[in-house]
């Protein structure tokens, strides 16, 4: 479960539930609170509606292996998500559009490190290392 709490009071205003034997791995409020964004270890990127609770939309992200990281645009229009073996970014707005997609290439990562987004929003960078090579990769938003 995820609680969402007044800060100045620390009560419990929403309870998050997820499916039985998934834990969240992210969280964040959109840039104007309206909406919650999660992920979790199922793969599965969340939006909830902050006021309700209620889920709005899921995005099956990683259907097969494990989310490593995640990230919020500035904007709150997009999410990256790092997995072993890919780098995605997806719309928030339409979760059945994939922005864009990269592979990993011609090594297989032992793990990723947690990305961030320039200011503006135009790329996201993300750091790689295997037992062969360190690398710092950057994806291109458009």
């Amino acid at each position: 479960t995820l609680q969402v709490r007044r800060a100045d009071t620390g009560a419990i205003v929403h309870t998050l539930l997820l499916p039985e034997g998934t834990r969240f791995k992210n969280a964040w409020f959109s840039p104007d609170g309206r909406l919650i964004l999660t992920t979790s270890s199922d793969g599965a990127i969340r939006i909830w509606q902050t006021g309700s609770a209620a889920m709005l939309r899921s995005i099956d992200a990683v259907p097969h292996g494990k989310l490593f990281d995640a990230a919020l645009s500035p904007d709150g229009t997009r999410v990256v998500t790092a997995t072993l073996d890919r780098g995605d970014v997806w719309d928030v707005t339409d979760p059945a559009r994939m922005l864009a997609g990269e592979e990993s290439g011609e090594y297989a990562p032992s793990a990723y490190y947690p990305g961030i987004y320039t200011g503006d929003g135009s790329r996201f960078v993300v750091g790689l290392a295997s037992e062969k090579r360190n690398e710092v990769r950057r994806f291109s938003i458009e």
